[in-house]
């Protein structure tokens, strides 16, 4: 029978017997230092009781992020504790508290680089403590980790804030409060916050007009058939770019490559497209917004497939719908036989190519 048993067998009393732990007996609770400041980085979602939802999204150029919970109070439970590397139950010191967050990755709207640098600091009172290599990292198309878990002792009437730095303007926010420091920066980068895609009714058209030659005496004009067709997709809207830098405030940079496709009848001539004078874009309002780059292209260059037709406007990136408007406009030449760069000119009228721009909410980058 003893033989058969798994395991000793305890022939006492019960009543003589000892009370045993528990092997899963939670430790005893320990009050951390004052400067104490922990981070779990695992990429799991950390559940802190007694957390506050907030869903407060923090981006800029080359971070973007959303905060998922933000928890003021004197004790971090065993669990949470575990979470960054402590084998107890914690408590503040007199006079301090907990604030921690929960940080989730978003998708950001560019890559950080060694040109690009993103600084992450979470402010204590007044004591910078850095959050190097938020997320993990960007690369290959995703951060590194899906969330982290953040948290400081501060005292009980300090401050404690979230500031991301990225290309010379300082995004705050204010854990204790739960809200942001509504300022320059703040407002400069709604864009990077509140993504929008954009798209263009109708899909294609095309632009015709005609033109004639004027060349020396002798010689005999002639009139030629420019057609150009444009298919605007993939357009980019955001208030900072690295090519142009930050947009004017409440406003934003609108990229549209055009998909330019060139044709001429009869005669071929090289036009140098005034793109200023040539595309209008109207906000709802009616405000024309300035084209900003290029200034000019040629014909040559996009039929030679060296370059595409992509202007950039500065607009108000509030608007829900806008038109864009093409009418060329441009000096032009034509090359005969015997003589090179004859001068040219549109001669007919022409219907203008526009386009309605609609703009809509882009997809949730926090899943």
């Amino acid at each position: 029978m003893l033989a058969a048993c798994s395991g000793p067998v305890d022939f006492t009393p019960e009543e003589f017997r000892s009370p045993e732990e528990s092997v899963d007996a939670i430790p005893p609770e320990v009050v951390v230092e004052s400067s104490f400041f922990a981070r779990s980085t695992d990429g799991r979602h950390v559940d802190v009781a007694g957390a506050a939802p907030s869903g407060l999204v923090f981006a800029t150029p080359h971070l973007d992020g959303r905060i998922g919970a933000i928890y003021v109070g004197s004790t971090l439970d065993y669990d949470v504790a575990q979470r960054v590397e402590r084998v107890s139950p914690l408590r503040a010191p007199d006079g301090y508290t907990f604030v921690g967050f929960t940080a989730q990755a978003g998708q950001p709207a560019f890559p950080e680089d060694s040109d690009h640098p993103v600084a992450v600091v979470l402010n204590a009172d007044g004591t910078a403590l850095p959050l190097r290599n938020m997320f993990g990292g960007f690369a290959r198309g995703s951060y590194g980790v899906r969330w982290e878990f953040i948290v400081a002792c501060v005292p009980v009437d300090g401050t404690c804030m979230l500031e991301v730095t990225d290309e010379g303007k300082t995004v705050k926010v204010d854990l204790l409060q739960g809200v942001p420091a509504v300022d320059d920066a703040w407002t400069s980068n709604a864009g990077f916050r509140d993504r929008q895609m954009v798209g263009f009714t109708p899909a294609g058209g095309v632009f015709e007009r005609e033109f004639t030659t004027s060349p020396p005496a002798g010689i005999e004009a002639q009139t030629g058939l420019f057609r150009i067709g444009y298919e605007p997709a993939n357009a980019f809207l955001a208030p900072w770019n690295p090519v142009h830098g930050w947009a004017s405030q409440d406003r934003q940079w609108l990229t549209v490559p055009m998909n330019a496709r060139i044709e001429f009848e009869v005669v071929a001539a090289n036009i140098e497209l005034d793109l200023p004078g040539s595309f209008t874009y109207r906000s709802v309002a009616g405000e024309a917004m300035p084209l900003i780059t290029p200034q000019t292209i040629t014909t040559e260059s996009v039929l030679r497939q060296e370059a595409d037709v992509i202007p950039t406007f500065e607009v108000t990136g509030r608007d829900r719908s806008a038109s864009l408007t093409f009418n060329a406009n441009g000096r032009m030449v034509v090359d005969y036989a015997e003589i090179q760069g004859v001068t040219a000119n549109f001669s007919s009228g022409a219907k203008p190519l526009q386009f309605e721009v609609v703009y809509r909410d882009g997809p949730d980058r926090f899943v």
